[in-house]
């Protein structure tokens, strides 16, 4: 899998390999679900910083003793503070990375759903079924040749679909053939 640089203060995918692909239709609601409970997690995380950084917003004068006692607390808290603050950011910048990565799976998952035909009935016996590939193969009754690029076309089709402008939905409803259609309809007509 690649990276793209940060963009708004999160890491977002980019591009991506078959492996990723193969990942999230294999597990497509584990890894949704192991997401959900990652920032249900971190959001209390959030809540406990944001506790303990009030809590460490004490005034100095609301402590008693000797001014350089007093200066060392001070400096004890602003520097927890500060740590605080540090945690949040992170914290911020995680939930940011895995809402990133939620939107990843389901626009791949919408992709492999855009799918039609022997197309779909490969990958989704391959890999949201876990099937054997030979198995899968067999059954198709295609030659080796032609079942092999059936199924590497369908994989450059989801990864075409992920980076095309379609949202979800036009991808899932195949709104993308009949645009592709009424364009190709207008190239014939000039």
């Amino acid at each position: 899998m690649y990276w793209q640089t940060e963009r708004g203060g999160a890491v977002i995918f980019q591009n991506f390999d078959i492996n990723y692909i193969k990942t999230v239709l294999s597990g497509y609601d584990k890894k949704l679900q192991e997401i959900e409970e990652r920032l249900l997690e971190l959001n209390h995380m959030q809540c406990d910083t944001d506790d303990m950084i009030r809590s460490l917003s004490v005034k100095a004068d609301d402590f008693t003793g000797t001014s350089v006692r007093m200066h060392d607390v001070s400096s004890l808290l602003l520097r927890r503070r500060q740590l605080m603050e540090e945690q949040k950011k992170e914290i911020q910048c995680e939930m940011w990375r895995l809402m990133e990565e939620e939107e990843t799976i389901r626009r791949i998952w919408a992709c492999y759903r855009g799918l039609e035909g022997e197309e779909f009935q490969i990958v989704r016996a391959l890999y949201a079924e876990r099937q054997l590939y030979s198995a899968v193969e067999q059954e198709s009754g295609m030659s080796h040749g032609t079942f092999e690029k059936k199924r590497a076309a369908a994989i450059r089709k989801i990864q075409s679909l992920y980076h095309s402008e379609l949202d979800n939905l036009a991808i899932i409803t195949k709104k993308y053939k009949t645009d592709h259609q009424n364009t190709y309809k207008k190239v014939q007509a000039v």
